[in-house]
This record gives structure tokens, C-alpha cells and sequence, in this order.
């Protein structure tokens, strides 16, 4: 419950937000085009959204000011500015959403491990083994390191579109693959969801 975490969790999860945003600084940049399509920077862009959650309750007449490196410098009430302003008319401006659990190459999966054997009666029989042999059936089509991270991105992709921007991703399956040859010194696999998570 919100009680719960307001007093047992919220102070040990900020302070790990913390220091997850200072172990990874690097942020978004934001960027605007000129008229022949050049990039030209910014020094902030300003969010006026109709409704913005503050914390506790969505408000109207709020603006979000994000500075050049990405992260949210202020939120104030609404200006009066004329430039620089994204307005999101008829839409709701929300914190990222976390996905506290993900196994990016699943994605594959979709549809793939519902089949399960028939009873003599003709009923399905749910399993944990006919959804694992699917699984390791993905992982046998994949063939390389670069198709796991392209479809490891693919899911990194979707949920960065769903609103993600933070996610605990559970990379269980080989360290690299057996053709490499390299055992347990190789992280290939590993890298690759890193790689693709950055890009």
C-alpha cells in the first residue's frame, strides 16, 4: 500500500534513484531543427501539458522545464513564453513508468508458448515444459549476437513508447553463445542487452 511505502520503502528507493542517476548520467538530449533540418541546441525545452501529475494530484496551469542534459530542471506554474515551448494539448504529462521485471528477448515468445498438449479429452494441459521448449526454441532461431540484441531492442523499443524509461532487466539465459567457445569468460549475450537497452 502507499502507507506501506511511505513509511518503510520510499526513502531507500529514492536514495537508490539517486544513485542510479548518478552512476548514469548521461540523459536525453533534447534537440531542435531549423528550417533545412540542422540541429540546433537548446539550452531547455519547456513542457506545457494540459494536465501534469505534481506528486500527488494531476493540475492544470503547470509547465515542465527540462534543461540540455535531459533531466527535469524545474516545475513551476505555467508561463507566459512564446518560444521553446512544446505544448501537449489534450494530453496528461506523467513521471516514466518502471518495468521492475523483464526479460527483453521474450519478446520473441508472443503467442509462441500457449500450445499446450491435449488430455484425451481433447482439453488443454497448461506446462511449464511446453513454454520452456518454445523459449529455447527462440533462442535457437536467434543464431547470433546481433539478431538477440535486435530483439532485445525491438522490446526496448516498445516500452520506451509505452511510457518506459526505466527498466530491471533479468538477463538469465547464456552468457554468450556456444559457438564462441569461450565459456564463462565471454559476455556477449550480456553486453548485447546492454547495448541495446542504451541504444
Amino acid at each position: 500500500t502507499s502507507e506501506s511505502f511511505e513509511l518503510h520503502e520510499k526513502e531507500r528507493f529514492f536514495a537508490y534513484a539517486n544513485e542510479l542517476r548518478d552512476r548514469y548520467p548521461t540523459a536525453v538530449a533534447f534537440e531542435e531543427v531549423d528550417d533545412a533540418g540542422n540541429g540546433l541546441a537548446v539550452d531547455e525545452v519547456v513542457l506545457q501539458a494540459e494536465l501534469t501529475w505534481t506528486g500527488s494530484r494531476f493540475e492544470r496551469g503547470v509547465e515542465v522545464v527540462v534543461g540540455s542534459d535531459g533531466r527535469i530542471a524545474r516545475v513551476s506554474p505555467k508561463s507566459a513564453r512564446l518560444g521553446g515551448v512544446v505544448r501537449l494539448e489534450r494530453k496528461a504529462l506523467v513521471p516514466g513508468f518502471v518495468n521492475a521485471h523483464s526479460h527483453a528477448f521474450q519478446r520473441g515468445l508472443r503467442g509462441k508458448g500457449e500450445s499446450y498438449p491435449r488430455r484425451p479429452d481433447g482439453e488443454e494441459t497448461p506446462s511449464f515444459w511446453t513454454w520452456r521448449e518454445a523459449m529455447y526454441g527462440l533462442v535457437q532461431t536467434l543464431g547470433s549476437v546481433e539478431a538477440f540484441k535486435r530483439q532485445t531492442k525491438r522490446c526496448f523499443e516498445e516500452m520506451a513508447a509505452a511510457g518506459i524509461t526505466t527498466c530491471g532487466e533479468f538477463h538469465y539465459f547464456h552468457h554468450a553463445l556456444p559457438e564462441s567457445g569461450e565459456g564463462d569468460e565471454n559476455f556477449e549475450l550480456d553486453e548485447a542487452v546492454v547495448q541495446a537497452a542504451r541504444e
